[in-house]
């Protein structure tokens, strides 16, 4: 992975604007090891925004040995997403302000050196200005949304979060940071969220599709029943709790 242009803080790769976890941790008033840690305990929430790339440098040390290193390479939503596992001070913020400006004005000169003779320069910096500013909202706002999703453990709405991804033909975010939300059981009350039904009705469906019956008034698994659900007990009776496969197949 080449670099063929460069600023003080971001640098032009591959056609893409993308900053070192070595100018992360400089700018951050943190250890390059720290930076590098944090990268990698985040790799998977990381790399739903692309693959984190690096590349293998010769890295001088205070001994003036030479040793090879791993440099992280992130690119705008990835570096956004990091800054947000760290402790905000006046030094972080500052340098959120620095960066969402430097890749801003890289992203500029790309684009200013895929221009077309047959348009107007103004016209396209204003369009540009217009697109990458929506862009960079819209991503953010993403960026954040799925962070405190995921950090809030709400399962009803990373349910559907999971499965909205999904339809765009993007990677299961679920999938990419090892979340099962099989493993979750609930009772009909909370099921019935999933399918807006209320409690009554959730149980119904779940007796038409064969997974509990009632006798005595009171609901008893089937044995198809026992693959999507557990019981529990609640004073003196077992209580159903099941897992999301119930309503899902």
């Amino acid at each position: 992975m080449n670099a063929n242009s460069s600023t003080n803080i971001v640098e032009i790769i591959e056609n893409e604007a993308m900053v070192s976890h070595r100018v992360i941790a400089k700018n951050t008033d943190n250890l390059e090891v720290s930076v590098q840690n944090l990268i990698n305990k985040h790799m998977a929430k990381l790399e739903l925004f692309g693959k984190v790339h690096f590349q293998n440098e010769a890295i001088t040390n205070s001994k003036n040995k030479i040793n090879e290193e791993k440099t992280y390479y992130l690119n705008e939503p990835q570096a956004t997403l990091l800054l947000t596992f760290m402790r905000n001070n006046e030094i972080i913020i500052e340098f959120k302000v620095r960066l969402v400006k430097e890749f801003y004005r890289m992203r500029e000169e790309i684009k200013s050196k895929q221009q077309t003779p047959e348009k107007s320069h103004q016209t396209v910096q204003v369009q540009n200005q217009t697109l990458d500013i929506k862009l960079y909202t819209q991503q953010s706002r993403e960026i954040f949304e799925l962070v405190q999703l995921i950090n809030s453990q709400n399962i009803k709405n990373l349910y559907f979060a999971d499965n909205l991804y999904k339809k765009l033909n993007l990677q299961s975010p679920l999938e990419l940071l090892k979340i099962d939300l099989s493993n979750y059981y609930l009772i009909p009350t909370e099921l019935g969220n999933f399918i807006n039904a209320s409690a009554i009705e959730t149980n119904k469906i779940l007796e038409l599709k064969g997974l509990q019956t009632k006798q005595n008034g009171i609901w008893i698994l089937t044995e198809k029943g026992r693959d999507f659900a557990i019981e529990v007990q609640n004073g003196s009776f077992l209580q159903i709790k099941w897992n999301l496969k119930a309503i899902s197949e």
